[in-house]
């Protein structure tokens, strides 16, 4: 089998929630079985999260789900605390 590789790109023009979701998403908070290569990296101002395998679809699919649920995660935490500052502010 040859191998595949699985890019999700998240972008917006304020790095500062690229800087958070990096920090916040270092593979070490991300289980990652032996046969799958995990990548978190910024570009420009995009956050890529890669996954990439050569024998186990399915355990790839399974970590970039859970990639993917860290991420809205984390939005979601940033927009709870981005609302609650607002309200604190009025």
């Amino acid at each position: 089998m040859k191998e595949i590789e699985v890019s999700i790109r998240v972008k917006t023009e304020d790095y500062r929630v690229i800087d958070t979701l990096f920090k916040s998403l270092n593979p070490d908070n991300i289980n990652v079985p032996e046969n799958i290569s995990l990548k978190f990296f910024i570009e420009k101002n995009e956050l890529i999260f890669s996954v990439e395998t050569e024998k186990d679809v399915e355990t790839l699919i399974s970590t970039l789900r859970e990639g993917l649920e860290y991420i809205g995660l984390s939005l979601q935490m940033m927009m709870v605390e981005e609302n609650e500052k607002n309200t604190n502010r009025g």
